[in-house]
């Protein structure tokens, strides 16, 4: 990985993780106003996405510091990539309900 695409990475899930907080907190907000079983599913949609992106925030970052090695890629990818599956299940549930 070359380093301008390990800062990109850097910055592009930064302000990703950014988006999460800022929906999280209407979400939150919403919720505490409905009681909606949809907005608590959404919130754990969100958080599961978030976790996704600190996740692979933390392998960049040891990316840049020259921390990391292949094989440490290939875990977080495994861990990422298994968060995703997570939050797009239950954004299917929810659009199946």
């Amino acid at each position: 990985m070359s380093m301008l695409t390990t800062i990109y990475g850097i910055v592009i899930l930064a302000i990703n993780a950014g988006f999460l907080i800022a929906l999280l907190f209407l979400l939150f907000s919403s919720y505490r106003k409905m009681r909606s079983t949809f907005t608590l599913a959404m919130i754990l949609f969100a958080l599961v996405l978030l976790m996704k992106a600190i996740a692979k925030e933390g392998l960049y970052i040891a990316v840049f510091l020259g921390k990391s090695d292949i094989g440490l890629f290939y875990d977080y990818n495994v861990v990422t990539e298994t968060t995703e599956f997570v939050a797009l299940a239950i954004l299917l549930y929810l659009m199946t309900r």
